[in-house]
């Protein structure tokens, strides 16, 4: 089915469809990108988290494809096996994308056989790859793919107020307001011919866009002033929109720039290469030259360029520098003024130096009664002063027209204390940062406007990175779980495979809590058909408590539920068909009252009544009554699924020897049997079931156990049962 509108696809209102529309650019630009699967561009949108968005990508490709995760999955029983086979894949993912992307992947029917087996191929190339990788390279891949997640808009975290976008076309004006470029800077309309002078004086950048009109021609002749042309692109006014994309995403895109290194390092096989046809590493590698000039928060680095440096120290350092170097000026006139004994002792005249500066006559007066002393203490004032200015020169590396503005910094009079001049000083203060705010616009434009040309070559890196991340996911699962790829055909009506091994049991194994003991099976027409079976579909198995029945028919389930999703499967050789429908029931707790009965019969009814290719897994169903009537409900279902010819099933029950005394079909009953006890007192099982025969329950043998653990009263007890067993 086509999807030709957003709201064909469940999960999408009104709201939601207008929020992505707003962002991605069109309805039908959106419905592109859900059709893609491109989860990363929808996560993008505001509001639309990583689970709507896997939501939505499930609900379209449902549509679209014409299946459902519950096509399939019959039971939900069936559907939590899934979840939990997903919940064991999940833990090798390293991102949260490809946790919720794993969710695309649900059992297929068999008119997707096609999907299926490229899905094998693809994971099968992913567990060759993991297993020929070395260590030191799969844990650098595992490493940086821990800090890939999708790409985050940029964001202009503080309005840049130190700079002015002015223009004399008001098409343009509106244009960059309705971008709301006002928002983030000052943005102005001016009138044919108004003076621009102000806004120099006012701010530490002017961007002056000219129509082509006449414009006050002052401008052009200011130093922290650029005139632009109209076609100018928003990059080129704000380039912090472009760097805080960056900014945003720094370690991200880091990770990635050293990811493409290793993607590209791998051998060539066909899903690789296609890896490495969407990462370009050249201009990765472009990228991460370009990053090293910019800290994460999106500003020029020290040490990047020397002049911006320049301009950024002498602008931090320039109160301190200048205070220090003030009280320096005192201490040294004072102590030139203590060497003065002749006419006048040194503290009177400091005391005359310090009433002159509080004096409206200033040091007139001084110079009226002194004027020759005067004369040659301005001398080592003025000689002071001037090396005062000097060394303010260079500490703070000032060049240029900068050095004009120290000239005279310090007063050549006679008072004290000898004080920098604050409008000079704010003059100096002025002309830096503006000298600094030019220098770093323009260096920030420069990388912006080149990582402008870069940034879809990131975003394609980033997301073919988290597909990357699932793929190498399944890997490491296909590798710890000594997965395999199945034989898939429609041509059978079964599943047969030898050292099945339980996921569930496997991850005990992998913890170093157990170990796994390999099995075989077969159920239907396969292409393994052992001693002792005859192709048989209906089969009931039976045997030992605690002897791995259960644990079998999950086996079974998983094998299955794996090979439809189009992922290898925990057996070393597989053959079977794809189901159009999957049932499992698992064991109920006790004897189900009469509703539940009731309800369980029905369920069974719409089983028994499909005309789908299906498998039906089923442990213990003679929970449902008492074990007479369970008997025969029992036989009666095998005898009804064995005439549908597309029915395989698999039937767990401790009155296997009942059923098979009513049952008029030829169905074949297996056994798992313990034959005894070991000296730790656990079951001695053969896991590999007997084809064709009938096992004991064996539930002496756990009374048993039980009498050899106990003691005392408890140990009577268990004596007692063992008498009528016939043991002991």
């Amino acid at each position: 089915m086509k999807i030709e509108k957003l709201s064909q696809i469940p999960g999408i209102g009104s709201k939601v469809a207008e929020r992505l529309i707003k962002y991605i650019g069109s309805e039908e630009e959106t419905i592109k990108a859900i059709i893609e699967a491109d989860i990363t561009k929808l996560m993008s949108v505001p509001g639309i988290g990583q689970g709507l968005a896997t939501k939505i990508i499930r609900n379209a490709y449902s549509i679209i494809e014409g299946v459902s995760l519950e096509e399939v999955l019959k039971t939900l029983d069936a559907r939590k096996m899934y979840e939990r086979i997903l919940d064991i894949i999940r833990n090798y993912t390293r991102t949260n994308y490809s946790k919720n992307k794993l969710t695309l992947y649900f059992p297929l029917p068999p008119r997707k056989i096609n999907v299926m087996l490229e899905r094998l191929k693809y994971f099968a190339e992913a567990k060759s790859l993991v297993e020929n990788l070395d260590d030191e390279l799969l844990n650098k891949i595992k490493n940086q793919l821990s800090k890939i997640r999708p790409l985050r808009a940029g964001k202009i975290e503080r309005r840049i107020s130190d700079r002015v976008i002015l223009t004399d076309d008001e098409e343009v004006f509106n244009k960059l307001h309705e971008l709301e470029l006002n928002k983030i800077t000052n943005l102005f309309l001016v009138k044919p011919g108004e003076s621009l002078g102000e806004y120099v004086q006012s701010y530490d950048l002017v961007l002056f866009i000219s129509s082509g009109a006449p414009y006050d021609t002052a401008i052009d002749y200011a130093f922290n002033a650029e005139v632009v042309g109209k076609d100018v692109s928003i990059e080129f006014l704000i380039p912090e929109l472009v760097i805080s994309f960056f900014s945003t995403n720094y370690e991200v895109i880091k990770a990635a720039c050293e990811l493409g290194k290793y993607v590209h390092s791998l051998p060539d096989k066909p899903a690789i290469t296609k890896f490495k046809d969407h990462i370009d590493l050249q201009k990765l590698e472009d990228v991460e030259k370009l990053l090293l000039t910019l800290t994460e928060s999106g500003d020029i680095k020290e040490e990047v360029d020397e002049e911006l440096d320049r301009l950024r120290n002498a602008l931090n350092n320039l109160q301190t520098i200048i205070g220090d170097i003030e009280v320096q000026i005192n201490d040294e006139v004072k102590e030139k003024i203590m060497e003065h004994k002749v006419i006048i002792e040194g503290e009177r005249l400091l005391d005359l130096l310090k009433e002159a500066a509080a004096s409206e006559a200033g040091s007139e007066s001084l110079k009226s009664v002194f004027p020759e002393l005067s004369g040659e203490l301005l001398e080592v004032i003025t000689e002071i002063c001037q090396r005062a200015e000097d060394l303010v020169c260079q500490k703070l590396k000032l060049t240029g027209e900068e050095l004009e503005f120290v000239e005279g910094l310090f007063p050549r009079d006679l008072i004290l204390p000898i004080q920098a001049d604050s409008r000079k000083i704010s003059l100096l203060e002025d002309f830096l940062r503006k000298e600094y705010t030019l220098r770093r616009y323009k260096m920030l434009r420069e990388i912006a406007l080149k990582l402008n040309e870069l940034k879809r070559s990131v975003e394609e890196a980033v997301k073919t990175l988290l597909d990357f991340d699932l793929f190498f996911a399944v890997g490491l699962f296909a590798k710890d779980y000594s997965l395999n790829v199945p034989n898939l055909s429609e041509e059978y009506v079964g599943i047969g495979f030898t050292k099945g091994r339980n996921l569930f049991l496997r991850e005990l194994e992998l913890k170093s809590k157990i170990k796994v003991i390999p099995v075989d099976y077969v159920v239907g027409d396969v292409s393994i058909q052992p001693p002792n079976t005859n192709k048989e579909r209906i089969i009931v198995l039976s045997g030992a408590n605690s002897g791995g029945k259960t644990t079998l028919l999950n086996l079974i389930a998983q094998i299955v539920i794996l090979a439809q999703m189009g992922f290898p499967v925990p057996a070393d050789e597989v053959y079977l068909c794809p189901f159009d429908e999957i049932y499992l029931f698992s064991r109920s707790r006790g004897i189900m009252d009469a509703g539940a009965f009731e309800a369980t019969l029905k369920n069974f009814a719409k089983v028994i009544t499909s005309p789908k290719k299906k498998l039906v897994l089923v442990d213990e169903l003679e929970a449902i009554t008492e074990p007479g009537a369970a008997a025969k409900v029992i036989a009666g279902i095998l005898e009804l699924l064995y005439s549908s010819k597309n029915t395989c099933a698999v039937f767990i029950s401790h009155l296997a020897e009942e059923v098979m005394k009513v049952v008029k079909v030829p169905i074949r009953v297996d056994g798992i049997e313990a034959s005894g006890l070991d000296e730790n007192l656990n079951l001695i099982v053969n896991r590999n079931p007997i084809y064709n025969y009938l096992a004991r329950s064996t539930p002496e043998l756990i009374v048993e156990r039980l009498y050899r653990l106990s003691k005392g009263s408890e140990k009577e007890v268990y004596e007692k049962l063992l008498e009528e067993f016939g043991g002991k």
